[in-house]
């Protein structure tokens, strides 16, 4: 299943606007709550280093996870090395508090600063392993105050506040993400919209310019036609019904999705003249550039002319050469086809020995 452009778009705007938030809040902690706490108590600690390492550690992964905002989002190895990073500075922090100053002095910087650290790591991943992250972080938290018997009831007073701004945070971003997945939606819907009338404008305009020239030249020949004007047993006048007849299906031919739209519109020709009696060799040659539509057009004219005069053989041939397309047919017709070429396209007529061989060139 393919991702949508729009959606992916959106949801990352949105998402990274959030992280950013998310940053900013965990280093608001880390300068406003968590250092001041760390250097006013310094002498309480078992170890003041082991202390300033965690908090250390903690400021190189918000630092790694500011950098990697930029790039929308970092591999799975990264993000687990930096949790587990997250955890192991908590860890030795909250062992390295006294048990008397653990709940009572409110010592213990670390605490305020895990879970953020935690939901800014794991937060644009997945909302459930942020919660999750959240409540084994305070399910441990409580069983240690439990273990070296502090005042647990105390403890989860201050615990319940900051879980409840961080709760509150992860259904922010829940919600954003809803709210990120409609308005995406919404504007693949406008998009798509929009596309689909510029199509239909487009195809509109395509088929009027295709039929303009067959106004001037097909609907004289069909009012001929009706009224009886036309003098079918008169070969010139058969040569242009043909002429308009092989028009007609290079222009259907046209719409078809095909890999080579030339020889496709070419073979469209060939049939015409198959029908009426005349036998016709098609050959490519070599790699040719898709020439646009107005140049496949005039590439094809003169062999639409040469085959609707041709009397028993003809023979058809594109030619490729990277930076060019040849198209040659040689007839047996006896009628001059002229040369029909307009810039960029060259054509050469040449004729001998009862054949007439026509060459059309287009250089890209």
């Amino acid at each position: 299943m393919t991702s949508d452009p729009v959606r992916d778009l959106t949801v990352s705007r949105l998402s990274r606007g959030f992280r950013l938030a998310n940053l900013v809040m965990v280093l608001v902690v880390l300068a406003g709550l968590a250092l001041p706490t760390l250097l006013t108590d310094a002498a309480v600690y078992h170890s003041f280093a082991a202390q300033v390492i965690a908090f250390l550690t903690d400021v190189v992964v918000a630092a790694i996870v500011g950098l990697h905002i930029r790039r929308e989002r970092f591999g799975d190895a990264t993000r687990w090395a930096l949790l587990v990073l997250t955890v192991a500075a908590y860890l030795v922090a909250t062992t390295g508090v006294p048990t008397s100053h653990q709940v009572a002095q409110e010592t213990d910087w670390s605490f305020g600063v895990v879970g953020w650290l935690g939901l800014l790591v794991l937060l644009d991943r997945t909302v459930l392993g942020s919660v999750l992250f959240l409540a084994a972080v305070n399910v441990f938290s409580a069983g240690y105050i439990v273990v070296i018997g502090e005042d647990v009831l105390r403890f989860a007073v201050g615990a319940i506040l900051v879980l409840g701004f961080q709760l509150a945070f992860v259904a922010a971003a829940a919600a954003l993400g809803r709210f990120a997945a409609s308005a995406s939606l919404a504007v693949h819907d406008a998009q798509r919209l929009r596309t689909a009338e510029a199509v239909a404008d487009q195809v509109q305009a395509d088929r009027k310019a295709r039929y303009a020239g067959l106004a001037e030249t097909t609907v004289p020949l069909l009012d001929e036609l009706a009224s009886g004007r036309a003098d079918l047993r008169d070969d010139g006048t058969r040569a242009r019904y043909a002429v308009e007849a092989a028009r007609m299906r290079r222009l259907f031919a046209e719409n078809d999705d095909v890999g080579d739209p030339l020889v496709h519109e070419l073979k469209a020709c060939v049939d015409i003249a198959e029908r009426k009696g005349v036998a016709v060799h098609l050959d490519t040659w070599g790699e040719h550039p898709v020439p646009p539509v107005a140049i496949r057009r005039t590439l094809v004219e003169p062999v639409v002319r040469s085959l609707a005069t041709a009397v028993a053989t003809a023979r058809v041939t594109v030619l490729g050469s990277g930076n060019a397309v040849t198209v040659s047919v040689v007839t047996d017709s006896r009628v001059p086809v002229g040369e029909v070429g307009d810039p960029p396209v060259t054509v050469t007529t040449t004729t001998a020995d009862g054949l007439t061989w026509v060459e059309a060139t287009w250089w890209t």
